[in-house]
């Protein structure tokens, strides 16, 4: 019984560190929509061309660094500070990094139509 009762914690310990790392990771479709309904106004660049300016290793990089919003806000100085909070970076860092300029992946046709 205590077999059973330490291999159901660590069963327990093992889910709870995935669902915090999942909770920490961002969603390329939830990084597109928010790019196109927040950013690319202000920042007249749609969310493609800005991702083609760095690789996959650079965003990375700015992502391991904390630095997304400031990233974006570089390329895009009339953004709302308001839309680079913590909430929306983790979304825009995987879909930055997802079409960035090495990925090989293209957005598709119908950017402006993006939903999740």
């Amino acid at each position: 019984m205590k077999l059973f009762g330490k291999a159901l914690l660590v069963l327990g310990l093992m889910v709870g560190a995935v669902s915090v790392s999942a909770s920490e990771m961002g969603s390329v479709n939830k990084g597109k929509y928010y790019f196109q309904k927040q950013i690319k106004d202000a920042c007249g660049k749609r969310g493609d061309v800005v991702a083609k300016m760095h690789t996959q290793d650079e965003w990375q990089e700015i992502k391991n660094k904390g630095m997304i919003g400031n990233e974006i806000a570089k390329i895009c100085p009339k953004v709302d500070p308001g839309f680079l909070i913590a909430m929306y970076t983790k979304h825009y860092a995987a879909f930055l990094y997802e079409f960035a300029s090495d990925s090989g992946n293209e957005v598709g046709r119908n950017f402006d139509d993006c939903a999740f």
